[in-house]
């Protein structure tokens, strides 16, 4: 880290004693030891402080990195901190002023599988279903490079999968047909493969390339599977057909969680209407339930236990409760959207300055209701924060413990649903920021992203006052303003607004465009969107 400019060293007073007596360049070695916040209480302090930590590029640069949400990167001797700091602000005034350039990708291309995970874009071919195809995005302020790659896993049909860049992970869900030993007819099966995502080869540190196989195809077992990555471990959900077709009552969906590196399983949960899981961090995953009071569901995985169980009956760790509904009432559908792992730290060739910190990223529930004959569509907002504060507090061997909504609730925002946002929309949510998307139906897309981080960043630039692009809303909920919440019981819509800054996206085509759901990450917004409904996609993406 740079110490202070020595041409600008701060002046004290001829009596100085103690700290501020000592040489300028120690005392900003020892400031940025310290948190964030000490550091800007000393700012308040005196004069000289305040002047020392202005004036040394390093300490602007961490509390910069924390009003904008970003963890510093890996050490490079090529680049100094002035050029860091020089990078973080174009790419934080880029988001700000949304001056995003605007790309197509090659294309366009016909799938019905893709995924956005830390600046890499890849979906599956309709017509080559074994392979996946990938785009690293560009970022010119994060010295990241666009470049492309395919994988093929021969053999098999790819239904999902999921990716963390940072670790060079690669997460399959694919069928394929095999031979059975005793009757040798062919049978459908799921496997779950871990790859390397640059190579397509078995990953250097897992303990198996083929984590797991289920009997059953994808139009025969099963209807739906959802892959996620955090850290060492991996979990898939995969929801079951077989109380469609076959009228059973016994448990239908599963949550597999393993330790890839490893292949060991951690938790197996069994459950009727399982409709998402999270895996919050290496020590928790969160499941949203909604089978007595609606709630968010918190189950350790510090202690395996690799048997079935159901999900209904397991003792979890703790549960966070949310308002009480309405007698008439009924959830149709209930998820939670939280920011993928830390990504670009790791495996990278190139060198980036900065990364997201994920420590205060926002989640976002989506509740979808039926209630006095309407459909109504909610959205909760908080810091991820706000549950691992609380779940902290709690005693090693203390289990089933219950935060109800008065004591947590304070934290949230509530609001009706943008008209983009689906109950199973997937990386609308990347750190503090939120996406949202208005199609008027004439090929021109409103983009909208707001931001959740606040605090740091009205300290360094004061509140936003002025009217226009990049302002306060007097409403977040403008789309449903004044329409009040009719699910809960004693609650309303939220008028703390974050902050919210709008672009406009134009596809290039005269015909009628049709835009499916938006994704984010933290250096690109990309826009899926299809010509005459003919199923082909085309890839518009905005990028810092």
């Amino acid at each position: 880290m740079s110490s202070a400019n020595s041409e600008n060293t701060p002046t004290r007073g001829a009596t100085s004693v103690g700290f501020i007596s000592l040489p300028i360049e120690l005392i900003v070695d020892i400031l940025i030891l310290l948190e964030i916040k000490t550091l800007l209480k000393c700012r308040q302090v005196c004069r000289f402080l305040s002047d020392a930590i202005d004036e040394a590029v390093g300490l602007q640069y961490k509390i910069e990195l924390a009003a904008s949400g970003m963890e510093d990167g890996p050490p490079n001797d090529a680049e100094s901190i002035d050029s860091r700091l020089d990078k973080l602000r174009d790419h934080v005034n880029a988001w700000d002023e949304m001056t995003l350039s605007k790309q197509l990708l090659p294309g366009p291309i016909q799938s019905r599988i893709y995924r956005l995970c830390g600046g890499v874009f890849g979906y599956v071919p309709i017509d080559r279903p074994s392979q996946v195809a990938f785009t690293q995005l560009p970022s010119k302020s994060r010295n990241i490079p666009q470049k492309q790659w395919t994988i093929n896993l021969t053999g098999r049909t790819i239904n999902a999968f999921t990716m963390d860049p940072s670790q060079d992970l690669l997460l399959i869900v694919a069928g394929r047909h095999r031979a059975n030993s005793v009757t040798r007819v062919d049978e459908s099966c799921i496997e779950i493969h871990t790859l390397s995502l640059s190579t397509g080869q078995k990953h250097r540190l897992a303990g198996a390339e083929l984590l797991s196989q289920r009997d059953g195809s994808l139009h025969e077992r099963w209807a739906l599977f959802e892959p996620r990555i955090c850290g060492k471990h991996v979990g898939v959900l995969l929801c079951s057909r077989r109380m469609e077709i076959e009228g059973e009552t016994g448990p239908a969906d599963e949550i597999v969680l393993w330790n890839w590196k490893t292949s060991d399983v951690i938790r197996h949960f069994l459950g009727y209407n399982i409709q998402n899981f999270v895996l919050v961090n290496e020590e928790n995953i969160l499941v949203p339930s909604n089978t007595s009071t609606i709630r968010l569901e918190f189950f350790s995985l510090a202690k395996p236990c690799p048997y079935p169980i159901s999900i209904q009956n397991a003792p979890f760790d703790c549960v966070f409760h949310l308002p009480e509904m309405q007698p008439s009432a009924t959830i149709d559908c209930f998820t939670v959207d939280i920011s993928h792992p830390r990504t670009w730290t790791k495996h990278s060739t190139f060198h980036v300055p900065f990364f997201r910190n994920n420590d205060n990223g926002l989640v976002a529930i989506s509740v979808m209701s039926d209630v006095d004959a309407s459909v109504e569509h909610l959205v909760f907002f908080f810091s991820l924060s706000t549950l691992l504060r609380r779940i902290s507090t709690l005693e090693a061997p203390e289990l089933m413990h219950e935060f109800s909504w008065d004591g947590w609730g304070h934290e949230t925002r509530i609001v009706h649903a943008p008209p983009s946002h689906t109950a199973f929309c997937s990386s609308v949510v990347c750190g503090t920021k939120f996406l949202a998307v208005s199609d008027d139906n004439t090929g021109t897309v409103e983009v909208q992203v707001f931001e959740f981080n606040m605090a740091l960043h009205e300290y360094l630039h004061g509140p936003r006052t002025h009217k226009g692009e990049g302002s306060w809303i007097p409403k977040f909920d403008s789309w449903a303003e004044n329409q009040p919440i009719l699910t809960f019981k004693d609650v309303s819509p939220s008028d703390m607004p974050p902050r919210k800054n709008v672009v406009y996206f134009q596809s290039e085509s005269e015909s009628e465009v049709f835009y499916h759901e938006p994704l984010l990450t933290d250096d690109t917004i990309v826009l899926p969107h299809e010509v005459n409904y003919q199923h082909t996609l085309y890839i518009g993406t905005l990028h810092v």
